[in-house]
């Protein structure tokens, strides 16, 4: 019983993560066919917010029973404890974070800090990022990064090819990569 409970959160996150990732993408791309290219909402789908509190809650229901029914080290609870409070963060981040375009204005309320207007003339350029579960970002950056964007919101697309529209510079990680090795190589 006791390694049972020390794998069900590894199999719980594993099993939930995927189906999520392809029912939001499927999602995402039907909310974007009904956006307006000029005003639009990016935000996270609130089916995040729904999968991280009932994770929550099912880890907080598993943590309970296995306490009751099975002598339960302090080890096994200070392993799940972690996961509880970062799906119940990811409830407050999914609910919070979002970026609302306006024709030029680009207005963005980050997890933490106050909201800030932008306009597109402000960007100077965007910086891929690539994470390993396929998801892309970029980081719109002035002289120094203002916020991100993730290919996993709805408006990503439409955001982008205003971007494309403004000729903003795309840097690609790949450009990123080369760019650091050059200047390795000159400061030797």
């Amino acid at each position: 019983m006791m390694y049972l409970s020390l794998t069900i959160v590894p199999l719980m996150v594993g099993i939930v993560t995927p189906l999520v990732f392809g029912l939001l993408r499927k999602s995402n791309l039907k909310k974007e066919v009904k956006m307006n290219k000029q005003d639009f909402i990016m935000c996270y789908s609130l089916t995040w917010a729904w999968v991280s509190l009932f994770t929550s809650i099912g880890l907080i229901l598993i943590l309970v029973l296995l306490n009751i029914f099975d002598e339960v080290r302090l080890g096994v609870n200070i392993l799940v404890i972690p996961f509880i409070v970062l799906f119940l963060f990811g409830v407050y981040a999914f609910i919070r974070e979002k970026i609302v375009v306006k024709e030029d204005t680009i207005t963005v309320t980050p997890i933490f800090g106050k909201t800030r207007s932008y306009t597109f003339f402000e960007i100077k350029k965007l910086q891929e990022v690539t994470w390993s579960n396929g998801t892309t970002s970029y980081k719109v950056c002035k002289d120094k990064k203002l916020f991100s964007v993730s290919n996993s919101v709805p408006g990503y697309n439409l955001f982008m090819e205003r971007i494309r529209e403004m000729n903003i510079k795309i840097e690609s990680a790949l450009d990123q990569t080369q760019n650091k090795k050059s200047k390795n190589k000159n400061r030797l």
